[in-house]
Order: structure tokens, then C-alpha cells, then sequence
């Protein structure tokens, strides 16, 4: 058995591709727009470029649902690959360093956990803001405290914990067995190869939950696969089979049965509901008309419409941001329930870029806010 056709190898290319993506996000944007952000001050949650405020509370529950239920019937069929291969904690616990030295292996052991902490806690930070403001929030000392209680318990977590909460408290575990039917994928002792284990036990000395697979299926078990790299290397010098591998109950993959086809519809459900809330949900849109270059300045035009059946208000506050202090002439608009009116914008100073302007929406006795981009041009006459 060669490393890279182990499912260690593969595990890890998994690992390294979600790490890459999970930093790599926070920086990607759509027409403008980050493609996922929850922005904390604003209460605003962007997916795909698009804005949700705190009204589309509702599409989101329906969302969620459908997420659930899609989560279920996955699980239905692979089991546990989920732990194994992509849950957060199997990632953290898994990029901590190791070492053979017993004299350093607590040494080692610490300050992996505090490096991982401090990386995962970061790259949770950046979705919640603008990456480019990421370093002078925390050099200005303006991180909310509520971010070093999160350092705190994901450090304590990955320090004290790992594998611990697999096999004890996780409650994807304590679900397993309901979800289960018996086609789901597995590992386990294959059915057709049962009879040729020589009782090596090399599969029990490498569970990371410290479980002896052969004795049939537990809630303990992450589908991480050592056992079956571990039996594989041992019956591959005999020139057989690994006895221990995945495999799906009935030796045949089974993804529509009458119970997965129910999740599914329900989940389908779910989501049809979401998407044709969506657009019942009303909103104040912001469209810049135009921006014009004065002496020292820019005056824009913005055009808010607003799809609600009841009038809102606009407030519009001031910032100052690239070197451009932004002021609307009018601190708040007044727009009619699906009507339309334009906002004049001041700016003053010099800069180009982006600049992002604040702004308050009051409708019935509900308040949202969100952020404006406005682009300017290159130069100021």
C-alpha cells in the first residue's frame, strides 16, 4: 500500500482544500459584494454578492430547515463521513503538530493548539468584516471581547478536548443511530471477508477513539479510516484484501429509498418555501444614479426604493473613510410603501475606491441597518 492511495492521503488533500477555502472566502467578492459575510455592526448577511437584512429572518429559518433535513438524508446514506473528513473539530484536531521527542510532545502539543486558535479564530473574525480592516481592528485594540472568549474555548477545546467530545458529548454521535438504516455506508469488518482476520489488532492501536471496530458498529466511531489503513498495510504483505473497509449495509448503494426520498421532498420543501419568501420579504434598495466631481468633492445621487407595503425612513449617518468624509444633505429620507426617492450625498476630501456609508432603515417599529458602497472616481478635479 502506498501513502497516497491511504485514506490518511486523501483525508489530508481534503483537509487542506476546506483550510484553503475557509481563508480564502472572506476575500472573494460578487458584483462588489463579499460572497459570505455576516456583518455584525450592520446585522447584514451577504451570500453570493447579495444583502439580507434581519427582515429575511423568516427565508432564512425555512433555509435552514432545508439544510437539516438535506444534512439527514446524507447521513442516511454515508454515515459519518462527515466526522471523519470535514467537521471542524476533526480539522482542528487534526492540523495540530506532533512529535515522537516525549520531552517536548506537551511543549509541542500547546503551542500547536495556540497557533491553531489563533488561526481559526482569525479567519472567523474576517467573516464578520471587510479582511482589509481586519489588522487595524485588532492593532487599534477595538476587538470585541466576545472574540477572545471564543479564542479561549476553541483553544481549550483543541488543547484539553479533541477527541474526547467525539466519543462523549458530540451530538451528531448520539443521533447516529437513529439516522442509520441498514444501507448506510460504513466501516466495519466486510461481510465477505470477515472469516480471513488474523486478530493482529493494528486496527485498534490506531482508533483515534480507542474503539475495537471489529466488534461491530459504535456511536464512537468517526469513519476517520485509520483502521482501514492500518488492516490494509498489514494484509496487503499477505497479498489479500484489508478485512476492515467501507461498505454499505447490503453491499449495495441504496439512495432512494421511500424514507431518503421523503427527506428529500421535505428538504426540497423547505427550500421552495424559502425562495418564494424571499421575495415577499420587503427591503430598501440603493441604487447610485450618479456621481459627479465638484471643487474638492462629490455629490451623489442614490435612488432608494422601497419595496415594503408601509412607508420606512432612511438615516443616513457620516463617515470618513479613504481620506473622503461622507455626509448626506438630509440626515434621513422618507419614502412611501413601494415607492421611490433620491438621496443627494455629499463628499468631501480627496480619494478614490470604495467608500461606505451607513444607513438605518426604520420601518413599523423594526430598525435594520446596512452598508452602502458607493464607487468613486479616480481623481477629484
Amino acid at each position: 500500500m502506498t501513502r497516497k492511495s491511504s485514506y490518511a492521503f486523501k483525508r489530508f488533500l481534503v483537509r487542506a482544500l476546506l483550510i484553503i477555502l475557509f481563508f480564502t472566502v472572506p476575500f472573494l467578492t460578487a458584483g462588489g459584494k463579499p460572497v459570505l459575510r455576516f456583518d455584525l455592526d450592520s446585522l447584514v448577511i451577504y451570500v453570493a454578492g447579495r444583502e439580507f437584512s434581519s427582515a429575511y429572518l423568516f427565508p432564512a429559518l425555512l433555509a435552514s430547515f432545508s439544510l437539516i433535513f438535506l444534512f439527514i438524508y446524507m447521513t442516511r446514506i454515508f454515515g459519518r463521513i462527515w466526522c471523519g473528513w470535514a467537521c471542524p473539530q476533526t480539522i482542528l484536531t487534526e492540523s495540530l503538530p506532533k512529535t515522537k521527542n516525549k520531552k517536548l510532545k506537551i511543549v509541542v502539543h500547546a503551542a500547536g493548539a495556540l497557533a491553531v486558535s489563533v488561526l481559526a479564530t482569525a479567519g472567523l473574525i474576517m467573516y464578520t468584516m471587510p479582511p482589509s480592516s481586519f489588522l487595524p481592528v485588532i492593532l487599534a485594540g477595538k476587538l470585541h471581547v466576545a472574540w477572545y472568549i471564543v479564542f479561549t474555548v476553541i483553544f481549550l477545546n483543541v488543547l484539553l478536548v479533541g477527541r474526547v467530545f467525539c466519543k462523549t458529548v458530540c451530538p451528531y454521535s448520539m443521533f447516529q443511530s437513529i439516522m442509520f438504516d441498514q444501507n448506510t455506508l460504513r466501516i466495519g469488518v466486510h461481510p465477505e471477508r470477515a472469516d480471513r482476520c488474523i486478530k493482529c489488532k493494528a486496527c485498534v492501536k490506531v482508533c483515534p477513539t480507542s474503539i475495537d471496530i471489529r466488534d461491530g458498529l459504535s456511536p464512537k466511531c468517526v469513519s476517520c479510516a485509520s483502521c482501514v489503513d492500518a488492516c490494509k498495510k498489514v494484509m496487503s504483505k499477505r497479498g489479500k484484501k484489508t478485512i476492515i473497509d467501507y461498505y454499505f449495509g447490503g453491499l449495495r448503494f441504496r439512495p432512494f429509498g421511500l424514507n431518503k426520498v421523503g427527506l428529500l421532498a421535505i428538504a426540497l420543501l423547505f427550500m421552495i418555501g424559502a425562495f418564494m419568501s424571499i421575495g415577499k420579504v420587503g427591503d430598501v434598495t440603493v441604487k447610485t444614479v450618479s456621481v459627479n466631481i465638484t471643487d474638492g468633492g462629490y455629490k451623489v445621487d442614490l435612488l432608494l426604493y422601497n419595496s415594503y407595503s408601509a412607508p420606512v425612513e432612511a438615516v443616513f449617518g457620516t463617515v470618513t473613510e479613504n481620506g473622503v468624509t461622507v455626509k448626506a444633505e438630509k440626515r434621513s429620507y422618507s419614502v412611501g410603501a413601494k415607492n421611490s426617492a433620491t438621496a443627494r450625498i455629499t463628499l468631501t476630501g480627496t480619494g478614490a475606491g470604495m467608500v461606505n456609508l451607513e444607513m438605518s432603515v426604520f420601518q413599523d417599529r423594526s430598525e435594520y441597518k446596512r452598508t452602502v458602497t458607493i464607487k468613486l472616481p479616480d481623481s477629484v478635479k
